[in-house]
């Protein structure tokens, strides 16, 4: 948590894809949920996830975010079986009915294998206290369709900063990254350019942060595992342990991480 906010990140998101949720019990979920909002203090807005398969469990984490002093809650639809547009609305108007926090939406198909279109998420969007969407997807089309949807002051954040600048561009919020535990100055970088109205600057950071992508390339079978690997050759106090079932890093995947990390100036050698 340090690490990220004395580099300038404008908030944090725990228990997210990159937070490994899928995987962690509900007991430590709440202990995450507490840890968080006591230690940020205020400082930033923490936003938790709260997805989960059903809706029994987003509602009880979702209140328990809610009642520790989180500022919001970022919420996927649930995974498994394929659910009509009447549905999904149905389910986060029953989580909205139940918590006054704001709501960002969670759109990652790839994952839970269920998609939000534009015009559900126009539709969402009318429910008072959901307040934007992380679009984890690679169709800026849809971004910006729902940019251009929603008629109501509302944040549409991008899944990856490899988008950042383009969503930027298009009236987008910013991006919940993965990248930005192991970067996040390089992607605040591009995010303050863009504000500030230098566009030149903000190019050459997008480019900049785009050359270190490939620091965990060695092992893009095991992202979460990369990243954390990145992370402790950095200097954070981190293993690159994962929740099975995701893998793990092998140690050849380790040595070449820590390697990347050492050829772009970022090795701890303290």
């Amino acid at each position: 948590m340090d690490f990220v906010i004395e580099r300038g990140v404008h908030g944090l998101v725990f228990l997210g894809s990159t937070g490994e949720f899928p995987y962690i019990q509900m007991r430590d979920k709440k202990r995450i949920v507490d840890i968080a909002v006591d230690y940020v203090n205020s400082k930033l807005p923490v936003i938790i996830g709260t997805s989960a398969f059903g809706l029994d469990d987003v509602l009880e984490l979702s209140t328990y975010a809610q009642d520790a002093g989180a500022d919001g809650v970022m919420i996927a639809l649930p995974i498994y079986y394929k659910l009509s547009d009447a549905s999904i609305i149905a389910h986060y108007e029953a989580i909205a009915s139940k918590i006054d926090k704001p709501i960002i939406l969670y759109n990652f198909p790839m994952t839970t294998h269920l998609e939000m279109t534009p015009d559900i998420v126009v539709k969402l969007a009318e429910i008072d206290n959901v307040v934007g969407i992380k679009e984890s997807i690679g169709d800026l089309k849809q971004v910006e369709a729902v940019i251009k949807g929603v008629k109501k002051p509302f944040s549409t954040f991008v899944g990856g900063s490899i988008h950042l600048l383009e969503a930027l561009k298009l009236g987008g919020a910013g991006a919940a990254d993965p990248l930005a535990n192991l970067l996040p100055e390089y992607v605040v970088a591009v995010y303050n350019a863009f504000r500030a109205g230098n566009l030149t600057k903000a190019e050459e950071a997008n480019n900049k942060l785009n050359r270190l992508r490939s620091i965990t390339a060695p092992a893009s079978n095991a992202i979460h595992a990369a990243i954390k690997g990145a992370m402790k050759a950095r200097g954070l106090p981190i293993e690159s342990i994962v929740k099975p079932p995701l893998p793990q890093l092998t140690a050849e995947q380790e040595k070449q991480i820590r390697q990347n990390v050492k050829a772009v100036g970022l090795l701890d050698t303290a």
